[in-house]
């Protein structure tokens, strides 16, 4: 059986899962997944994101507001399923506030055989030296499931799941458009879920526009138009100004000071990503990335070099800073 059969189940044979892999590979897609499946079977399930964080917890630790943060507590420690995503960005910066209360939740789920899932894109050894012991000890009790880069067979087998999901036909879909998805496909799951709600649109839209009987299918032309589309929706949508923004938003500090001269650790991180993202995306040349941060062409080669062998680091965090800034350029687009 399963290791999600098991949970769904109610199993206690593994009450803790991470689930690792590179970004993109459906880790996400995963959880949800199963979250769904929970709540069909009358279990109580709680999703536990970055966003989530920052817009319930975060004030809450930082006020030290014990009431609302008890009652928060309490209601992650007795669903049958927390699911935690994105968990190395929990991470950044190891604040004792919120390390204290992940522990507390998470210690307190263990000692009551509770179903607590993780998905990160790193394995548990990784993170012995970026969690305090406290929490890395509990992690070590984690049973680990590898995702791997999926294979042409088995993004085939997601496109008609992810159609099947959304309640599409997927006799509407030609082969050789399906295979044209596959051979196209980019790593982000998230893509391959646009591209799907794209060409549906295209259909719905064509057959609503000429007042004719529906279309038998979706073709290969159809797809590639699809694909032709974003691209250029991508292009008009990547610039240095929209990805220094996104940048702000992701690290929460101005644009003003990102590109002026304070140094705080925030502030940097949000300059440097934006600087990496400009040259790589863009191959906007060193110097012209120089005049927008006020910095001079050697700071400039620095700053790249820098990112290049931080992002190589199987511990740091850029990558996946870098993905969720393209996600809201695509999402944007």
């Amino acid at each position: 059986m399963s290791v999600k059969n098991l949970i769904i189940e109610g199993d206690k044979t593994y009450p803790v899962v991470v689930i690792f892999g590179k970004p993109g590979f459906g880790k996400t897609h995963f959880l949800y997944a199963l979250a769904n499946e929970m709540l069909e079977n009358e279990k109580s399930v709680s999703l536990f994101t970055p966003k989530y964080f920052s817009t319930e917890i975060q004030l809450l630790l930082q006020t030290n507001n014990q009431t609302k943060l008890k009652k928060i507590r309490e209601k992650l420690i007795s669903v049958d399923l927390l699911i935690f995503d994105d968990f190395q960005v929990f991470s950044d910066g190891n604040k004792r506030a919120t390390i204290d209360f992940l522990f507390d939740v998470f210690d307190a789920r263990i000692n009551l055989k509770k179903h607590t899932m993780f998905a990160t894109d790193r394995n548990i050894a990784l993170f012995k030296n970026v969690f305090a012991d406290n929490l890395f000890s509990r992690l070590r009790l984690a049973i680990e499931i590898e995702l791997d880069k999926p294979t042409k067979k088995d993004i085939e087998k997601l496109i008609y799941f992810i159609i099947e999901q959304k309640n599409l036909d997927k006799s509407l879909w030609e082969q050789d458009a399906i295979d044209y998805v596959v051979a196209h496909q980019s790593d982000s799951i998230r893509s391959l879920i646009g591209a799907i709600d794209n060409a549906n649109f295209k259909l719905l839209q064509r057959n609503n526009l000429f007042y004719r009987e529906p279309e038998t299918t979706i073709s290969k032309d159809d797809i590639k138009e699809v694909y032709s589309e974003l691209e250029k929706r991508k292009i008009e949508n990547y610039t240095p100004e929209n990805i220094i923004l996104n940048a702000c938003q992701y690290y929460k500090v101005q644009k003003k000071d990102v590109l002026g001269r304070k140094r705080r650790k925030d502030i940097n991180n949000a300059r440097h990503v934006a600087m990496y993202m400009i040259r790589k995306e863009l191959d906007v040349p060193l110097q012209k990335i120089g005049t927008i941060f006020n910095k001079n062409h050697s700071s400039v080669i620095y700053v790249i070099e820098k990112m290049e062998k931080d992002i190589e680091s199987e511990q740091s965090l850029f990558q996946e800073v870098i993905n969720t800034i393209n996600e809201q350029l695509l999402k944007n687009s």
